[in-house]
């Protein structure tokens, strides 16, 4: 078998395998000699039906099989012995002359391939980035104890709505002309009215009523285009940049009471006796903040170093060759699926790159030992979370084990132990600077931040 590579461009490249008789002879005149042992044909006995006759009805099926297996084993083979860095998987180019299995006995078979731009991420003092560490004033603790009670209060359902209120109802898009938009976009939801950060937007809400319809600029009831794609059941990008007003229907009015600030609130938000006063209710409502906010710091740490390596490598991708294979392994997805998301995809797939190079260069590496270990962890918190005690080391290994065996949860521990050591290699060799915001400020920042995100698009099409 004779394989050959010829680059059309940097991103690009044609592979010529080559197969002839002294591939695959031998052992498709294995293969149809035990037929012949098994055929069981009118007029001859078992075993002695003419190997002329078993080859002219298995020979052509037998031979393009396992000339197929011989190029899908040799094709990975050669990748892999060449280090030749491939995104997706070589795709069949069709030639003019069709193959017939009948008479050739030399084939020729062409496949494209998409290669993986060739750079170095360099990880140094000279990257300078910002740590954000938000101070928590009273007004916030003040808020999320007040979201805290409100979680687990009484609802009822006023007649009219007020400005602590919420309306379920159905948003239905409207054309230019103010009449109902032909195949426009029709989706239930919930309005959180004290919510509404624009005062006129609000003002339309207040005093609704069941079956009531106000028109509304859906823009004006959202912060970003990631509450309004959820508030009208759209993507971000859609959300973003939508135009249209809504008209909206109201089905119900609920109102709720806030639960009191007492014993039976601390037990069912933190397990029996477990705050056994305001004060202490306060406290751990201040420490959930802190770890939530500093989980919020360290995702945007993380967006704003990989932004900057986007920038700054500006990957170049086989994008035709991509388009062609995301629809070669999607038979669902439309060219126009694609063409709408790729420029995500295409976003996400360069930080995948970037981030195995920086592990690649880095020689980072996660073993078993410290994935059962963060999972055995993982375990135990689980136990003491509801109260129960851990189990013994050996049925706690056990566990671990059971838990890996399903590829996704064993994926999502080494995916996740490997991010851990890319943010503390980010750490150790950046220059950060800390610097204290308030809430508001941080959430300007992150609003900022998410208009320019890498989630969405094709992403969970397939992993490079």
């Amino acid at each position: 078998m004779d394989i050959t590579q010829e680059k059309t461009d940097e991103l690009n490249a044609i592979l010529k395998v080559k197969v002839g008789p002294a591939d695959y002879r031998e052992t498709v005149d294995k293969i149809l000699r035990d037929y012949r042992k098994k055929a069981a044909i009118p007029g001859f006995r078992p075993g002695m039906v003419p190997i002329g006759m078993i080859k002219k009805m298995y020979g052509r099926g037998v031979m393009a099989d396992e000339i197929n297996k011989l190029l899908h084993n040799s094709l990975y083979d050669y990748l892999e012995k060449n280090n030749v860095g491939v995104l997706g998987n070589p795709l069949p180019k069709e030639k003019d002359e069709k193959i017939d299995f009948d008479t050739q006995e030399e084939f020729e078979f062409l496949y494209e391939m998409g290669l993986s731009p060739q750079f170095s991420v360099n990880i140094s003092a000279k990257e300078k980035f910002s740590k954000y560490t938000v101070v928590i004033e009273d007004k916030l603790i003040e808020k999320q104890i007040k979201d805290l009670a409100k979680r687990y209060g009484k609802v009822s359902q006023p007649e009219m709505a007020g400005e602590d209120d919420m309306l379920i109802g159905e948003f239905t898009e409207l054309n230019k002309e103010g009449g109902l938009a032909e195949k426009g976009i029709k989706h239930s939801s919930t309005i959180y009215i004290d919510g509404v950060s624009d005062e006129k937007a609000k003002k339309a809400l207040i005093g609704l009523k069941k079956d009531d319809t106000v028109i509304v600029d859906p823009k004006k009831l959202c912060k970003n285009g990631i509450e309004l794609g959820k508030l009208l059941g759209i993507d971000k990008k859609a959300a973003e940049e939508l135009k249209s007003k809504f008209e909206f229907k109201v089905g119900s009015v609920y109102h709720v009471i806030p639960s009191e600030l007492n014993q039976e609130l601390f037990d069912k938000l933190y397990g029996k006796d477990s705050i056994k006063s305001v004060e202490e209710f306060r406290n751990k409502v201040v420490e959930g903040l802190k770890k939530s906010l500093e989980a919020d710091s360290e995702w945007k740490f993380m967006q704003d170093v990989k932004d900057y390596f986007l920038e700054k490598l500006n990957l170049s991708l086989p994008d035709g060759f991509l388009k062609k294979w995301l629809i070669a392994i999607n038979k669902e997805v439309t060219e126009e699926q694609i063409e709408k998301e790729y420029d995500l995809y295409a976003l996400d797939l360069r930080w995948q790159l970037i981030e195995n190079n920086i592990i690649k260069e880095n020689n980072i590496k996660v073993s078993h030992e410290e994935v059962l270990e963060s999972v055995k962890s993982n375990i135990k918190n689980y136990f003491i979370q509801y109260g129960i005690g851990a189990p013994e080391e050996e049925r706690l290994n056990e566990l671990a084990e059971q838990t890996l065996k399903e590829d996704k949860n064993s994926r999502k521990y080494y995916e996740t132990l490997y991010s851990e050591k890319i943010i503390a290699l980010f750490k150790s060799n950046f220059t950060i600077k800390n610097k204290e915001v308030t809430f508001e400020e941080f959430t300007d920042l992150v609003e900022k931040k998410q208009k320019t995100g890498l989630l969405g698009g094709l992403k969970n099409l397939m992993k490079f």
